[in-house]
């Protein structure tokens, strides 16, 4: 059920990695995982989505690009399973700059 389900992701949020979680009541409050908040726009998504969170870095903030499933669960409760992709995506663009 949702508990044993908060229960993992509290868990899996804790390793440390690119791995993105979060568990949200009806209100968006989270529940259990490691994304502190979501945008309007990802919150109301449902399935796979590409979005933009922010987290804390040395020195402040840095905003990150991530790829996530949004689940929608009993009671209007989100799930939001997904994975930071920014570094990837910082690659890439060094592989494209080395290529010209």
């Amino acid at each position: 059920g949702l508990d044993q389900l908060v229960s993992i992701v509290a868990e899996r949020s804790q390793t440390p990695g690119n791995s993105l979680y979060l568990v949200a009541d009806s209100e968006g409050r989270r529940v259990a995982g490691n994304l502190s908040a979501v945008s309007p726009e990802l919150w109301n998504s449902l399935g796979p989505v590409e979005f933009v969170y922010r987290r804390p870095a040395t020195g402040g903030v840095e905003t990150r690009l991530a790829f996530a499933n949004v689940f929608r669960l009993p009671s209007g409760y989100r799930l939001i399973v997904g994975r930071d992709i920014e570094d990837r995506r910082e690659l890439a663009r060094s592989v494209r700059s080395a290529m010209l």
